[in-house]
């Protein structure tokens, strides 16, 4: 019984922010990174909002968010701020309209060779629960050097999610999770009790001759002290304490061929995890970090095409897929049945958009988690999802003369979110044999219409 209310109360974590998730990344297109470099919007995020980067815009993020435009660009204040305005219709339930989030970003160079993306939310949860905390954190420091006849940068970021730091928007990071009650180390689906957000990883990391990426570094479960100081939403579900250290690596190919760009990427993690245990069933949060540790082996391969020609029409097709392997520390009984010793998780993500005009878009994404069969871990056998995702997107600023440029950013989107799986089933996918509610996955769909500006 234990193990149906967390998966409930997982899933229903789930559905409640899965839109955001999906359309709203760690940052969006901010206008003190415009006003620094003197750059358009649209110069780095594709349909001049984001999240996801042009070659450009990757290239400025390796720089560690320092190239200016000059020395009005070197003087400029390096803070932005967000709102959304948001109404969710989902198939099953009344429509909500509100503000929902609210970030101030400190995003820019900060001194010669030092820049930052850090991310402090105001979000309203529509259940009376209003948390400010911190969302995300790059700090980084980069230098310029030469490697034999090659021209390099070396840099060393320090963040709070494997990922993030990535200059490649295919991963799991930049809204693009595959949405499940179980998900991997990367996946940062609320509630799945994984790293993102609650980790402190510092990375070194080279890019030599604009082509090859290579990273590499470590990171480390925050201390439940550490997390209540940053305001980390405390009814979500906690990591657990990883022992001792969780090492990261990055290999990827990434070229710019002015009207068209490609990078294609391989990346890993390994850690040991320790259980998370709640004070009692349907405590609001984890009390205690203790108990047999899992041990996690995580591989995952991405892979992104840009086109851009004149910039009327642009293409963009990404790939993400992750594999990970499971060694349980702990192997429960319940009902006399003896969950498995070992399993796996894979997640795969699917995504094109074609944006024009950097004013019009669309896109559409196929999203998959499988799991492996345990009929003890998961109230349905399995902790399977699919789901696909549609969206369009009018931003009518981010231009070189949009008014308001550089200082303002608005983009108006329209999402639809279906679910064909959810926690393993399509249909009776939180048990009412249990006792559970009789809810069905088409049910957790949802249509989202959002205003979000940036200034």
């Amino acid at each position: 019984m234990t193990l149906m209310l967390r998966v409930i109360r997982r899933a229903s974590a789930l559905t409640g922010l899965a839109l955001a998730l999906l359309n709203c990344g760690p940052a969006q297109a901010l206008p003190s990174f415009a006003r620094q470099t003197g750059s358009e919007c649209a110069a780095c995020h594709i349909g001049a909002y984001g999240p996801h980067l042009t070659a450009f815009g990757q290239l400025f993020k390796m720089a560690g968010y320092t190239d200016t435009g000059g020395d009005q660009g070197a003087g400029s204040v390096p803070l932005s701020a967000r709102l959304r305005i948001n109404n969710i219709n989902p198939v099953q339930g009344g429509s909500d309209t509100r503000v929902d989030e609210a970030d101030v970003y400190l995003a820019g160079r900060l001194m010669n060779n030092v820049g930052a993306l850090v991310d402090v939310r105001r979000d309203d949860a529509g259940n009376g629960s209003v948390n400010t905390y911190l969302r995300n954190l790059d700090l980084r420091y980069v230098r310029e050097l030469k490697l034999g006849d090659k021209d390099a940068l070396l840099g060393l970021t320090l963040n709070n999610n494997p990922g993030i730091q990535d200059p490649i928007d295919a991963n799991m990071a930049w809204g693009f999770p595959a949405i499940a009650t179980d998900g991997s180390l990367f996946n940062p689906t609320p509630g799945s009790g994984q790293l993102p957000g609650r980790v402190l990883g510092l990375t070194a990391y080279t890019y030599v001759d604009k082509t090859w990426y290579a990273e590499a570094g470590a990171y480390r479960t925050m201390s439940r002290s550490l997390q209540d100081r940053l305001r980390l939403d405390p009814t979500a579900q906690d990591p657990g304490a990883m022992d001792g250290i969780a090492p990261y690596w990055r290999l990827a190919y990434i070229h710019d061929f002015k009207s068209q760009a490609v990078s294609l990427g391989w990346y890993g993690m390994t850690a040991d995890k320790h259980l998370s245990v709640l004070s009692a069933p349907g405590a609001p949060r984890v009390t205690e970090r203790s108990g047999p540790a899992d041990h996690y082996r995580d591989v995952g391969l991405d892979a992104s095409y840009l086109y851009r020609g004149d910039r009327s029409n642009t293409w963009q097709l990404r790939a993400n897929f992750v594999e990970e392997r499971r060694d349980y520390g702990s192997t429960p009984v319940v009902f006399g049945r003896t969950a498995g010793g070992s399993g796996k998780v894979r997640e795969a993500t699917f995504m094109a958009t074609y944006s024009f005009n950097e004013t019009w878009s669309a896109s559409a994404a196929r999203l998959r988690s499988r799991t492996s069969e345990d009929p003890v871990r998961y109230l349905n056998g399995t902790a399977d999802s699919d789901l696909k995702y549609y969206e369009l997107a009018w931003v009518p600023f981010g231009k070189e003369d949009s008014w308001g440029a550089p200082w303002a950013n608005l983009r108006i989107l329209a999402a639809w979110l279906k679910f064909d799986k959810f926690n393993g089933a399509s249909n009776d996918i939180f048990g009412s044999r249990f006792g559970g509610p009789l809810v069905n996955a088409n049910d957790l769909s949802s249509l989202q219409i959002s205003a979000s500006l940036t200034f």
